[in-house]
């Protein structure tokens, strides 16, 4: 039985969209605090960011882009993923981690632990070229914070799934 799930997250954009090429690269909040993980970002090609309605000017500063993702489940051959079937606007799970986190707050009488829990899946344009290569137009790169109810059902997804995204201006 194929499972398709579909999520619909609003990333604030974060300072005016740069030039990258023959496109933008723009930034987005994540709710994602850990240092080690690299920002949400996508780089999107100028015709589809007029599509869309995103331009670089600063009535970009109080706005957000919705994301609503779709997952579909790739044919798998001989036990292979198929990287080279990928679409160019396709988004493979880069990973799908829960991270606990327990600290003390000392200031309370008596001590007490500080106890929390993120879930986040992490969806990338795959590069086929490893880290060492040009970044391809269109890329993205989004981390999203879950429920525990959603990690659990993401958790039993195939591995040949694949997201595709659709992106709206929310003003």
């Amino acid at each position: 039985m194929k499972k398709t799930v579909r999520l619909t997250k609003d990333f604030p954009i974060e300072g005016l969209p740069k030039l990258y090429g023959n496109g933008l690269s723009i930034t987005l909040r994540d709710d994602i605090t850990d240092k080690k993980t690299k920002r949400s970002q996508m780089i999107l090609p100028k015709s589809t960011c007029e599509i869309i309605g995103l331009t670089p000017s600063w009535e970009l500063f109080h706005s957000s882009l919705r994301c609503v993702f779709e997952s579909r489940t790739m044919k798998v051959h001989k036990g292979e993923f198929p990287l080279a079937k990928v679409g160019r606007r396709d988004l493979i799970i880069m990973s799908l981690k829960k991270t606990e986190t327990s600290s003390p707050k000392l200031g309370l009488l008596p001590p007490q632990r500080f106890e929390n829990t993120k879930w986040v899946l992490t969806l990338e344009t795959p590069l086929e070229g490893g880290r060492f290569q040009m970044v391809p137009i269109p890329y993205y790169l989004f981390n999203i914070l879950l429920t525990e109810e959603q990690y659990e059902e993401y958790k039993t997804l195939p591995v040949e799934t694949v997201f595709s995204v659709k992106l709206s201006v929310v003003k």
